[in-house]
């Protein structure tokens, strides 16, 4: 089946080297003729894990190709959005961004080709397109799809092509059966409900998730009061068959890149025209703000700006991925710096910092970064974090460790005597 993908972001490309991996015929296509440029070089737009050797696979075999041509979409069976929704600092998402390309790619659609949109917009909008593209081609018949992406930055191949499952929301009987025949290679089961269900289904996936994590780290300020170990805590919920062990219940740090923010913010949008209330689903980001202080205030408790240097490990927004986007890592950065501390950062998995950021001293090697440093925020699973405790053995006065993502949240994994706090701890003192 011949496939244009549009849109080469992160979900595009992840996108265009799976479907090519699987036989289809792939004619990758954005708007941004460097970035084609780039891509045909094999140069992607952010690292991710085993993402460049897929599209270096694809390219070779032939069912790979790059483009910037968007007339080149009417020789497709099926067109597929794949476009990433710019996220705004308030989390609030710029979907005309992404609706003025869907509108050039409705010019050229084939007549009986599927259009499957797989870009992050809000429940409606497949709706909305399918009105346009009766507006602009009265003449034209085209069947409409919408299929939500669960990608995970760091493991997103795995994440389409070893999938749960793949849900599909289809607007006839065609757009189920063209879909499903073409995700037949995965052998993975397909969930097909409405067009309507599935979007509603994505906004509800991610928001569930985003108040887990809340829900977690709630849970892990009492315990910090009352001697309780959240994660012990989070140990018997896992156990407990009603919620299982993946659930998200471990205590750490915020939600943070902005995607599923974004979902939030899209239900309580709906929910406000509608006249609904939500009031857990619209107390979640809240609960996440509170969170992003936390790191500084375990700072603030334990050294000053006069105690020396401090050093912020782990900036990308996921392990196995580069993408500084809503990076946590770079606001508690930023945060410390405005409360007079001297901040350096580290992360070498972690692409140029973008502009704002100059103030910070970004370092590569670690045993450099370590050097008179009084603390140490670890904040993303940086590839130096497991040799913390090999080199702060030979310090003679070890920097306290504030532990973010519980990296050592067990004592026994630490070879020094040094402080450590950890969300859903109370301090210990070594």
């Amino acid at each position: 089946m011949k496939v244009a993908v549009i849109g080469l972001w992160h979900l595009g490309c992840v996108y265009s080297a799976s479907l090519a991996s699987l036989g289809h015929q792939v004619l990758a296509i954005d708007e941004d003729l460097a970035r084609v440029n780039d891509l045909t070089r094999n140069v992607l737009p952010l690292e991710e894990t085993g993402l460049a050797d897929l599209m270096l696979t694809g390219v070779a075999s032939g069912n790979l190709t790059f483009s910037s041509d968007f007339d080149l979409i009417k020789t497709a069976d099926v067109a597929w959005i794949t476009i990433d929704t710019p996220v705004r600092d308030d989390d609030s998402a710029d979907v005309n961004a992404v609706f003025e390309i869907i509108d050039r790619v409705l010019l050229h659609l084939r007549n009986e080709a599927l259009l499957v949109i797989s870009s992050q917009l809000p429940l409606g909008s497949t709706s909305r397109i399918e009105k346009r593209f009766a507006e602009l081609r009265p003449d034209c018949r085209v069947d409409f799809a919408y299929s939500p992406e669960n990608l995970r930055l760091g493991t997103a191949i795995s994440s389409f092509m070893e999938a749960d499952r793949i849900v599909i929301g289809t607007s006839s009987q065609q757009a189920e059966s063209t879909l499903s025949k073409l995700l037949a290679p995965l052998d993975i089961p397909i969930v097909s409900m409405s067009v309507e269900s599935a979007e509603l289904s994505k906004h509800a996936l991610n928001s569930f998730l985003a108040m887990s994590v809340a829900f977690a780290n709630e849970i892990a300020r009492v315990a910090e009061h009352h001697g309780a170990n959240a994660w012990d805590v989070a140990a018997a919920l896992k156990s407990d068959r009603r919620i299982g062990p993946r659930a998200y219940v471990t205590p750490g740090g915020p939600i943070a890149g902005g995607t599923l923010a974004r979902d939030i913010r899209y239900l309580e949008t709906l929910a406000h025209e509608d006249q609904v209330r939500i009031p857990v689903i619209e107390a979640v980001l809240e609960s996440h703000n509170e969170q992003k202080l936390w790191p500084i205030r375990a700072l603030v408790q334990t050294k000053g700006p006069k105690d020396g240097p401090i050093l912020v490990l782990g900036l990308a927004y996921k392990s196995g991925s580069s993408t500084l986007r809503r990076s946590f890592g770079l606001e508690v950065a930023l945060q410390a710096k405005e409360l007079g501390y001297d901040v350096r950062i580290l992360d070498n998995s972690a692409e140029a910092l973008p502009s704002g950021f100059e103030g910070l001293t970004r370092f590569a090697d670690v045993n450099t970064a370590l050097v008179d440093t009084s603390a140490v925020i670890i904040c993303a699973n940086e590839s130096t974090v497991t040799t913390l405790p090999g080199l702060l053995q030979g310090i003679k006065e070890p920097p306290c460790l504030i532990d973010v993502i519980g990296a050592f949240n067990s004592s026994s994994q630490l070879l020094t005597e040094i402080t450590v706090l950890c969300p859903g701890k109370a301090r210990r003192d070594n």
